[in-house]
């Protein structure tokens, strides 16, 4: 019962956006997107979902011997768990699933999806740095550029040889310290198990992905009669997932629409109309995570409760 709790959060902030505006209001908005155009955005954030489940395989196939096709029947399966379970819920089934699949340990497929994770963070700091100046038009841009770039080169650096900020932690409480050394000690680990080139590629494939997945939101956006920049739409996106995942509700739920509707009314989108564009991308992104667990299962001539066996 405590797992589907956060799941309920969810649902009931999100009832609480969609109260806030009305359902007729949002039934209305819906009425004036354009069908191909939604049809299109959905097309891409398959697209974007695939390229995602390519660098995992990509990734894995250095540490694992599973096979394409069953992994990538995981990786939907762990991705559709982490939309309804408590998060890093689907990170624990694919490492499970991995380990069982070709009887190895824990440490393999729990690597490749760390620095998976480790390159989504990294590209999402970056973006959100700058998003933030390019959404709210803040005043001196010089000087938010110079602390920005500090910023990011920190990153890397920490990315590359974490160590060098172990003596800076010395400062903190010893709780949050131990906590940050752990997760530095993991990705270090997770990194010995791949070469700088394979790295380089994930890092590239990642940036990849989110470009992909902002010119999809686009489309959506569009679709609905509004044209934003790209750049502010990839801050958008990037902002409202980076947020929705420290809510620590499954897949953001609720707090990631809230943050992307309110967002998009700063790009002089209506409440009603931003409220209904993230509610038809939730929708979307159940939609193909369903769609593309049920292929893989065909593909590999299995049921469900084959996999849950």
């Amino acid at each position: 019962m405590k797992k589907i709790i956060p799941f309920i959060i969810g649902i009931f902030v999100l009832t609480i956006l969609v109260m806030n505006v009305g359902l007729s209001d949002i039934a209305e908005a819906a009425s004036l997107a354009n069908i191909y155009l939604l049809l299109a955005s959905f097309l891409i954030l398959i697209l974007t979902t695939m390229i995602k489940n390519l660098r995992w395989n990509f990734l894995l196939k250095r540490v694992s011997k599973c096979g394409l096709k069953k992994s990538s029947l995981i990786y939907f399966v762990g991705q559709l768990t982490n939309e309804v379970m408590p998060i890093g819920s689907g990170e624990l089934v694919r490492t499970y699933w991995v380990k069982r699949a070709d009887k190895s340990s824990f440490t393999k497929p729990l690597s490749s999806i760390i620095v998976e994770r480790v390159f989504d963070l990294i590209i999402l700091l970056i973006i959100v740095i700058f998003g933030i100046n390019i959404i709210l038009n803040l005043e001196g841009f010089s000087h938010f550029l110079v602390l920005s770039t500090l910023i990011i080169l920190a990153v890397i650096v920490l990315a590359i040889r974490p160590k060098i900020i172990k003596p800076l932690l010395r400062i903190l409480p010893k709780k949050i310290s131990s906590k940050i050394l752990d997760k530095m000690e993991d990705f270090e680990k997770a990194k010995i198990s791949y070469k700088k080139s394979v790295l380089f590629l994930t890092l590239i494939v990642t940036i990849i992905a989110w470009l992909v997945e902002t010119c999809g939101q686009m489309v959506l956006i569009y679709s609905f009669g509004y044209s934003i920049p790209f750049f502010k739409v990839l801050a958008i996106v990037t902002i409202s997932w980076l947020l929705g995942t420290f809510s620590f509700l499954p897949g953001g739920l609720g707090a990631r629409e809230a943050v992307f509707a309110y967002l998009l009314t700063l790009s002089n989108v209506p409440l009603n109309v931003a409220i209904t564009i993230s509610l038809v991308y939730r929708a979307f992104v159940y939609l193909v995570f369903i769609i593309l667990t049920v292929f893989f299962l065909l593909i590999n001539k299995m049921r469900i409760r084959d996999f849950a066996a």
